[in-house]
């Protein structure tokens, strides 16, 4: 997907249309033009919401999420960082989405955390207490039942806004056309 093809998608449109371009897929804060899709939604008069595992986020990425109408998900997996670690199958996770998580609150970036629970109760709620003690404000658990493998499967919406109409999920009436 080229940025260019995702323009349109972020063109001013009618108030009933879209509010919000969402930056999902993936992981959105690879792709090298990032943060000029974000920037070019927010020029267009539209929020921008990216959703990102938060292990890779570099400076000019914390100064787009500085800015109004730029809000920002995540998903954390256990406070324990072994668990963590063994449920996105990379070394190092946890402690760069805390990390992240924390340089988020303190430049007042709005901020959306799923805990996903993985079929285990109790470390949800350990996940959820940490990250209220944080101060994140706007946690909730996502339930997800265990994988026969070490990793708990994502969805990962594709991204498709070269027709104009912008990134359809699975609640979108438009899904799948």
């Amino acid at each position: 997907m080229t940025t260019t093809a995702c323009a349109p998608s972020t063109r001013p449109s009618p108030p009933s249309a879209a509010e919000e371009a969402q930056l999902v897929g993936g992981e959105p804060t690879l792709h090298p033009a990032f943060t000029s899709i974000a920037q070019h939604a927010l020029d267009a008069g539209l929020r921008a919401r990216g959703y990102s595992d938060l292990v890779r986020i570099r400076d000019e990425h914390r100064r787009l999420l500085e800015q109004p109408g730029v809000r920002l998900a995540t998903t954390y997996h256990s406070s324990v960082t072994a668990e963590h670690d063994a449920v996105t199958g990379r070394p190092g996770s946890h402690r760069a989405t805390r990390g992240n998580i924390v340089q988020a609150l303190r430049r007042g970036v709005p901020l959306k955390v799923a805990v996903l629970d993985g079929g285990d109760e109790v470390r949800a709620e350990l996940a959820c207490a940490e990250l209220k003690s944080l101060g994140v404000r706007d946690v909730h658990v996502g339930r997800v039942r265990p994988s026969a493998t070490p990793r708990v499967p994502r969805y990962r919406p594709p991204l498709n806004c070269a027709d104009g109409a912008g990134t359809r999920g699975p609640r979108s009436s438009r899904a799948g056309k």
